[in-house]
């Protein structure tokens, strides 16, 4: 006696369903707040996993901030050192505007700790000079 196809189907939907149920990571977001409003999202994540291409979205700013800029070293990097020219260290710098997204290629860098970091200050200027506001979290890339 065969099965009706109806019923066929449905037991293949729930195989392939519990088969696949776990098999996917979600898509998270870490959400960071600087203490002079700068607001990031950065996505996407598993944790703080990170592989792929990463967006950094501006949700709020510091008031008269102009330049943004968002930089992926490797965690524990010398401050003293000019990060432009490490090995392994992503650097953008943007216009700061709300909404603002910023794209960085975590395939460019080998896989490891690493700080992400999105500062925002009132005029473009050398590095050495302070954030108006900053926020930071570490990420594990594993691409």
């Amino acid at each position: 006696m065969l099965a009706k196809p109806s019923t066929v189907f449905l037991v293949l939907l729930f195989a392939v369903t519990i088969a696949f149920s776990g098999c996917a990571q979600p898509e998270t977001q870490i959400f960071l707040n600087g203490s002079q409003n700068l607001k990031v999202v950065i996505t996407p994540v598993s944790g703080h996993s990170a592989k792929g291409t990463l967006q950094i979205l501006v949700n709020s700013l510091p008031n008269h901030v102009a330049v943004l800029r968002v930089m992926l070293s490797p965690a524990g990097l010398d401050e003293g050192l000019d990060a432009s020219k490490q090995p392994n260290v992503l650097i953008k710098t943007v216009n700061a505007t709300i909404g603002a997204a910023v794209a960085l290629d975590t395939t460019k860098v080998k896989n490891g700790v690493y700080d992400l970091t999105v500062g925002a200050r009132t005029e473009p200027a050398p590095m050495e000079y302070e954030w108006e506001d900053e926020v930071q979290t570490q990420l594990s890339v594993e691409n």
